[in-house]
């Protein structure tokens, strides 16, 4: 598996303070907007490309909040009917209730999704006029207790999110094994404690827990993950840490859709999976926002 680059993962604008709009236009030509295999005949077309957006940040001693929101539309001269519009949203807030104990963040997102993986495609709106793209959103809440002990601080987190796509007839896409994803329902409770990143010693210690379920109703299995995890870093130079790593992992590993979700942990956000398949049907292509399958 590999990760997707971009893919709803929230990046906020950086040294932004404040809002800040934008518009950007192109005039674009592509010589081969069906995405035809090489012998097969080509379209051209022109694109003309709109792109408003705005940027917006603010950071206050007890809230945090930064949104970068971009609309693009796309304009094909030869047919209004491969007419795109798309979304790309990356944004977070941020807020203390209690100090140095209860915070509450909340996060949204979206992107670009292939709606048939065995049909030609690519990530690239603009040199993609086959119609197989679809907007993806996800948001969450994460209530939290964080508390500093000395040079230690303990967290516990419970998040609850949703994964949605629009776009399609169906409102949906469909995976290689023919199963249509029209999103999902995640939960997932985080406990660690162990030493501050701010405040590294030379050595340092974490334990944590996590378990994190996907629910896609009738669509898909739901699927469940947990682990627990010990983390011993040592110092060496002050740019060189040490570490090790370990601890036990609750995987299901009887379906392949489970098997996918077990990419989250690390990639928690986006990821696309190739999975082998029987020798007589065609590999499965999957990829969720979420994190999990």
């Amino acid at each position: 598996g590999a990760k997707a680059a971009d893919d709803f993962a929230v990046n906020p604008p950086e040294n932004v303070r404040g809002f800040q709009p934008r518009i950007d236009a192109a005039e674009i030509y592509v010589d081969n907007v069906d995405l035809a295999p090489p012998g097969d005949p080509k379209e051209s077309a022109f694109i003309t490309e709109l792109r408003p957006g705005f940027k917006y940040a603010e950071d206050r001693p007890r809230f945090q909040t930064q949104i970068d929101y971009t609309f693009q539309y796309l304009l094909y001269s030869n047919s209004s009917g491969r007419d795109q519009s798309y979304h790309t949203l990356a944004a977070y807030a941020n807020g203390e209730v209690l100090p140095d104990l209860f915070y509450i963040r909340a996060d949204a997102g979206a992107a670009q999704v292939v709606l048939n993986p065995t049909q030609p495609s690519t990530l690239d709106t603009v040199v993609n006029g086959t119609g197989n793209l679809i907007n993806g959103y996800t948001g969450s809440i994460s209530p939290y207790l964080q508390k500093h002990v000395g040079d230690t601080v303990a967290l516990v987190e419970y998040t609850r999110g949703f994964v949605t796509y629009r776009g399609t007839e169906n409102g949906g896409f469909e995976t290689a094994t023919g199963a249509n994803i029209t999103g999902s329902q995640n939960s997932r409770v985080r406990a660690s404690w162990g030493t501050d990143e701010k405040s590294l010693t030379r050595f340092s210690w974490n334990v944590s827990y996590d378990h994190q379920v996907a629910d896609y109703g009738d669509e898909a299995p739901t699927f469940r993950y947990s682990e627990a995890l010990l983390t011993l870093g040592y110092g060496v130079t002050r740019q060189l840490r040490l570490i090790a790593e370990g601890g036990p992992a609750v995987i299901p590993q009887a379906d392949p859709l489970k098997r996918a979700g077990t990419l989250f942990r690390t990639v928690w956000g986006s990821y696309v999976a190739i999975l082998q398949a029987e020798a007589d049907t065609p590999p499965a292509v999957l990829r969720d926002p979420s994190g999990a399958l």
